[in-house]
């Protein structure tokens, strides 16, 4: 994947993110679910603390489409566990496929869009 930001930590965890999205789509189930689930809250909580620190004018837009963001990913993972380990492994890797395309267009859409609003706003304050 190509760097997302000029910050050096969010473009990791970023990036990370990704690998994340990529194992979903290979390996679905509980845990890499669970991964997901952890490791956006803790890649959205360092940014929002940046975010406080910074005074940043438009937090409240940003962790708003975080937090609808989090409900959709633990909608999807839930449904992904309720099918269980049991399911038709057509339809489990059907069901991770849909949510790894989801999970990918979405952050990209962030990263590239609301994101890089924010990273233009640290940039400058770390100028001042």
């Amino acid at each position: 994947m190509e760097k997302t930001s000029e910050i050096i930590w969010q473009d990791a965890q970023h990036q990370e993110l990704f690998r994340i999205f990529d194992l979903i789509k290979s390996h679905p189930g509980k845990e890499s679910s669970e991964k997901l689930i952890s490791y956006v809250e803790y890649h959205f909580s360092l940014e929002e603390e940046y975010m406080g620190q910074l005074d940043y004018p438009f937090a409240a837009e940003h962790i708003k489409q975080h937090r609808e963001f989090e409900e959709n990913v633990k909608k999807y993972v839930t449904g992904l566990i309720a099918l269980g380990e049991d399911c038709d492994e057509k339809i489990i890797k059907n069901y991770s496929k849909n949510l790894s395309e989801f999970l990918s267009q979405w952050f990209i859409n962030h990263v590239f869009g609301i994101d890089k609003d924010f990273e233009k706003f640290v940039l400058e304050s770390q100028k001042k």
